[in-house]
């Protein structure tokens, strides 16, 4: 019977190999590399998923482009002063747009609980504070929220490689011109030498 993607993923199978990398002595992820038709259809469906993930990133950043734009385009018309308490709507031959009213902001507080605590514990006989530990405890909901489903990431290995191929050019680069300035100091050092000696062999003769 043939194994579908799915079941790859639900346990380890013997007819592949897990390689595991470790992170601090402790294993972090474990690799493996499909051949044949399981690496097909896990890459058709990672292609797929990439190309999505690089549309809708252009397509948000477009998105957000355009939306400041008409929201500045918008404002501009009205009163900055008295009419950002209000919702500004213009019309146009197509279309309705809203900009939302300025919110007023709201004064927020945070209660420090703890050390609300302590100071009641100074307050409060000695005697007593073994029965406010047991409150605190009555009224305190605990509970382990589910797990996040784990993240998915897909990069094609050619980026990847384009990535590398590019820093190794960069450092190629600076390998290439401290040969090129090593090799203009050689030859300059030789020159010098020349005319040092020729100046030298002058003064002898003088």
């Amino acid at each position: 019977m043939k194994t579908t993607f799915k079941q790859l993923l639900e346990a380890r199978r013997p007819d592949l190999t897990y390689t595991e990398k470790k992170v601090k002595g402790e294993i972090d992820k474990v690799i493996i590399e499909l051949k044949g038709s399981e690496s097909g259809q896990a890459t058709i469906l990672a292609k797929r998923l990439h190309n999505l993930n690089v549309a809708l990133k252009k397509m948000d950043e477009k998105r957000k482009e355009y939306n400041q734009k008409l929201t500045s385009e918008v404002e501009e018309l009205f009163d900055q002063s008295t009419d950002i308490v209000y919702t500004r709507v213009v019309k146009t031959a197509s279309f309705i747009i809203q900009v939302a009213k300025q919110e007023k902001t709201k004064e927020k507080a945070e209660v420090d609980y703890e050390a609300i605590y302590k100071e009641l514990a100074n307050l409060v006989p000695s005697n007593l504070l073994p029965a406010i530990d047991q409150l605190f405890d009555t009224y305190t909901r605990k509970w382990t929220p589910d797990p996040k489903k784990p993240s998915l990431r897909v990069e094609p290995i050619e980026e990847a490689n384009a990535a590398t191929g590019k820093l190794m050019s960069f450092l190629e680069k600076i390998v290439v011109s401290a040969k090129g300035l090593l090799k203009r100091m050689k030859e300059w050092g030789s020159t010098y030498d020349a005319e040092l000696k020729d100046i030298q062999r002058q003064f002898k003769k003088g």
